[in-house]
């Protein structure tokens, strides 16, 4: 297995949440997180969302860079999100006018 997404949806709502993004780390950096991102987005552009949020460990420079890179903007901050105590970092894209994945 090379990655697995989840993405959580909830009725009558326009916005998509990343809950969770995994990859493999001998399949790091080969388009696996992006391919599994844009899956997501595609999904939840066919359920009518106009946004995707997610959070973030402020220490993941390399899922932030990714992000970011597909249109991500960070909007906050949630102290000590994480059981070990480590800041999240909020972001979200806009949906609306976005193609869809090629898979």
């Amino acid at each position: 297995m090379l990655g697995a997404s989840l993405t959580l949806f909830r009725k009558s709502s326009s916005h998509a949440r990343l809950y969770s993004l995994s990859v493999a780390p001998f399949a790091q950096g080969r388009g696996v997180g992006r391919t599994l991102l844009q899956a997501g987005e595609a999904r939840a552009r066919d359920r009518g969302c106009t946004q995707m949020r997610l959070e973030v460990r402020q220490s993941n420079k390399n899922a932030i860079a990714l992000y970011e890179r597909l249109g991500y903007i960070a909007t906050g901050t949630k102290p000590g999100y994480y059981p070990d105590g480590e800041d999240a970092i909020l972001m979200q894209h806009d949906l609306v006018g976005q193609q869809g994945s090629s898979l």
